[in-house]
């Protein structure tokens, strides 16, 4: 389930298509120990709620965040990134006009999917001392609890299986927490609703990436963000 010889490319900011390629790009957030400018490219509202972390690690992968999607969002609609004006959609899912996009972010890792279909993305950051038993009868089927706790690696089994699932709810937009058990992770394919979703799952440095996307007959680009 786990793509090993996929290439990550540099990105620098350069103008991007989403017509004939879904893009998946990485943030490390601890390379970015200095701020951007981001009273010149965020909404007050972004703003604002960056004001209410407590902790400074969580305010500052925050607004890195919003200002990465930003700017690479801006350099698909060429629309200066400041101007861009979100909406939410029926489910809460932020939305942009002619795109759709979807972020995922954990310990030192951002992650920001787009595509013109629906797309979900979900990065966890492999914690070793994360306990997961309490979790596979809540989360997961009889088969996907017996895959992870008799394969070689159950931990790295457990982030594979729980990154894509995250990815599926978060593609559908559906609030299917509670049926996580229901949803096969196994496949290459999920479907729901009409869409058929295709998931692909990476490993990223200390991370699990997986995104789920409908357009799955286009290519899949993979983009280091490394813009200064």
């Amino acid at each position: 389930m786990i793509e090993t010889k996929e290439e990550w490319n540099l990105y620098g900011g350069q103008e991007l298509s989403a017509i004939k390629a879904n893009h998946i790009f990485y943030i490390s957030a601890d390379q970015y120990t200095t701020d951007f400018d981001y009273t010149a490219v965020l909404s007050s509202d972004e703003l604002a709620k960056a004001d209410r972390f407590f902790q400074q690690q969580d305010r500052h992968n925050y607004l890195l965040r919003k200002f990465a999607l930003r700017q690479i969002l801006s350099k698909f609609l060429q629309i200066p990134s400041a101007d861009l004006r979100f909406h939410q959609q029926e489910n809460k899912k932020p939305a942009i006009h002619h795109l759709q996009f979807n972020t995922s972010h954990t310990t030192n890792g951002i992650t920001v999917a787009v595509s013109r279909s629906p797309v979900g993305i979900d990065i966890e950051y492999i914690n070793p001392l994360f306990e997961y038993n309490d979790l596979l009868l809540q989360c997961f089927s009889t088969a996907e609890a017996e895959f992870i706790l008799t394969g070689a690696d159950p931990l790295f089994n457990f982030y594979t299986l729980w990154t894509r699932k995250e990815a599926i709810l978060k593609a559908t937009g559906q609030g299917l927490v509670d049926h996580l058990p229901m949803i096969n992770a196994f496949g290459a394919y999920f479907k729901w609703d009409n869409n058929n979703f295709k998931l692909k799952t990476l490993k990223k440095d200390n991370h699990i990436i997986t995104t789920a996307y409908t357009s799955y007959s286009e290519e899949l680009k993979l983009w280091d963000w490394n813009v200064v």
